[in-house]
């Protein structure tokens, strides 16, 4: 979704100057369903826009460069949080919500069948609903912590019913913590 949110370099990043390219992968693979099964209407193509948070590796495989919603006394040593610099702000946070709606939008474009924006494990969204000790906006009351979510998906509904058609899903994977 944006280059500091990969979890590797490797990821693609959907952005405007690239839209074009991913759309016509797109058609190539649709033609190439077509071509081995004699139809396409069966054929289910996703994109999920993420941004990784903790898991964060933009640059370097094997260097952390993480982005969380508030500091963790168990997961910022294994993930290589180290400074109040790599918590977002609320100004952050609001920017990541116009960020997924941007590419929400642009993923649309690009023709897929559907969308995910995806906040599973300690990506940034799930990363804030721990957030207990964080002040402001984002953080402290269970409707706080839900703010980003919240916010992520209401913008690009707002965005799909402002003249969008696509299907878009929101992946949440729950668990129970360890005994």
């Amino acid at each position: 979704m944006r280059p500091d949110g990969r979890a590797n370099p490797n990821q693609l990043i959907l952005s405007p100057d690239n839209a074009p390219g991913i759309a016509g992968l797109r058609r190539e693979l649709v033609q190439a369903h077509e071509r081995a099964f004699g139809r396409s209407d069966d054929l289910l193509i996703g994109f999920q826009l993420t941004h990784s948070g903790r898991f964060c590796r933009p640059n370097e495989k094997t260097r952390f460069e993480p982005r969380v919603a508030f500091r963790h006394p168990l997961l910022d040593s294994r993930f290589r949080v180290t400074s109040d610099d790599q918590v977002w702000t609320d100004a952050e946070l609001q920017a990541l919500v116009q960020d997924y709606v941007r590419a929400a939008g642009i993923a649309s474009a690009c023709a897929p069948t559907s969308w995910t924006s995806s906040t599973a494990t300690a990506t940034s969204c799930t990363s804030s609903w721990g957030a207990h000790t964080r002040p402001g906006p984002y953080g402290g009351s269970f409707a706080n912590r839900t703010r980003l979510l919240r916010e992520i998906v209401g913008g690009i509904r707002a965005r799909r019913r402002a003249g969008g058609d696509r299907r878009a899903s929101e992946r949440l994977r729950l668990r129970p913590l360890p005994s």
